[in-house]
């Protein structure tokens, strides 16, 4: 079954605006001329997104933005990033629900839906990450943990919409770097994880949907893992961080990631 697959890299707000658009020259530069089994992504941050538009404009590059507003229109929201200017430099898609927007800024369930819903209701692919903390697993409530934000997103969308209108992500907190204390899971266990969430996602919706949805990896990926991840069954992409703020680095990721692709399970 094919579904979408897309490798991002996820700035957040490591890089300047002139850091950005020197990477992203680069990532076009060293991406151009290959042939990938997925699309390509660059999520800068809100400052830098205009300058990487132009760099990335007729290449083979999408362009993600890491929020946007929870709101359908707009209003006095100093700080946010609206539908309209997003559409206005050709966004792909919109990260939602990022573990950190939801540690540090405190978002709840139900504005992350929200931010899904608006990206959706505007033609946008929302990317909405769900995960589960260390303190989850090791009380045994990550199953409640999950099934809790992925309810909220499904209990606000219509029937009428389609898997392929959004892509989720799973972001296993315990094992991304900011956090993380302890070793990154093999993928075999990256495959039952994933294998688990569309399991829960059958059982909110129906198991045929649920095959049909593209889950990405967003733990701590880099070179070294991505061929690993990438060619296990339920994983069809990712969401690539630390790795990807250098040019070098990400590529080595989309390189490793390629060879996943092509050796998938």
């Amino acid at each position: 079954m094919k579904r979408q697959r897309v490798i991002v890299a996820v700035w957040k707000e490591k890089l300047t605006f002139t850091q950005s658009v020197s990477a992203s020259k680069a990532i076009v530069r060293m991406t151009e001329k290959q042939e990938w089994p997925f699309e390509v992504a660059i999520a800068p941050n809100p400052f830098s997104y205009a300058g990487v538009a132009d760099v990335v404009r007729g290449a083979p590059i999408r362009l993600c933005s890491q929020n946007v507003l929870w709101k359908a229109e707009s209003g006095s929201y100093i700080g946010e990033t609206t539908i309209e200017m997003l559409l206005e430099f050709g966004c792909n898609y919109i990260i939602v629900g990022h573990s950190e927007r939801r540690l540090h800024f405190n978002e709840t369930n139900d504005m992350i839906a929200n931010r899904a819903l608006a990206a959706i209701n505007a033609g946008i692919r929302p990317i909405l990450c769900i995960g589960d903390t260390a303190e989850d697993k090791e009380a045994n409530r990550s199953r409640e943990a999950i099934t809790g934000q992925l309810r909220s997103f499904f209990e606000k969308l219509p029937g009428s919409v389609s898997h392929q209108d959004f892509l989720i992500a799973y972001e296993p907190v315990w094992a991304i770097s900011t956090w993380r204390s302890g070793k990154l899971p093999p993928g075999q266990e990256v495959q039952e994880l994933h294998a688990h969430l569309r399991e829960l996602i059958g059982e909110i919706r129906t198991p045929d949907f649920a095959d049909r949805v593209s889950l990405l990896y967003g733990g701590s990926v880099a070179p070294e893992n991505a061929e690993e991840y990438m060619a296990q069954k339920d994983v069809d992409g990712a969401l690539v961080g630390g790795a990807s703020k250098t040019p070098e680095s990400f590529i080595g990721t989309l390189q490793a990631g390629r060879l996943g692709f092509q050796n998938k399970v």
